[in-house]
């Protein structure tokens, strides 16, 4: 079991750690998570990877949420997707009763690295994910 992890919101300042991440050998480096995000009316057709990469790297640039990496010894070891729904594609953002009084954050993603599975990381990042929504004054 890991007992020392962090984890930090994917900035501008980590994308190189982001990056390095999904370009590790079985990281998710194929969808770049933008899977269930929301794209441009032109651009529903299947993408090439790097368009995918780009378009995570706008969206992190621009300072939107998409999610958190965790650390073990200064190297990004797991990702979890934790974002505004309304930065998700339509299916997923509907609003939904109770919602106009909050913007409610959704959870749509998790990768741990092969030699960290099986040591309770996937539990330590739901309770990352839902302390983080909650500093941006959110529930997801």
């Amino acid at each position: 079991m890991i007992d020392k992890i962090e984890f930090r919101p994917v900035t501008p300042e980590n994308w190189h750690d982001f990056e390095k991440l999904f370009e590790s050998r079985g990281g998710p480096k194929s969808c770049w998570c933008t899977v269930w995000r929301t794209v441009e009316a032109s651009s529903t057709a299947e993408r090439p990877v790097a368009a995918k990469k780009r378009e995570m790297k706008r969206r992190i640039s621009s300072g939107e949420p998409v999610g958190l990496l965790g650390y073990v010894d200064s190297e990004p070891v797991a990702w979890c997707s934790i974002a505004p729904r309304d930065t998700y594609r339509a299916s997923m953002s509907d609003v939904m009763e109770g919602d106009e009084t909050r913007n409610a954050w959704s959870i749509v993603c998790f990768f741990v690295s092969r030699p960290y599975r099986g040591q309770g990381l996937f539990q330590k990042l739901i309770k990352a994910a839902e302390a983080y929504a909650a500093t941006k004054g959110e529930r997801p």
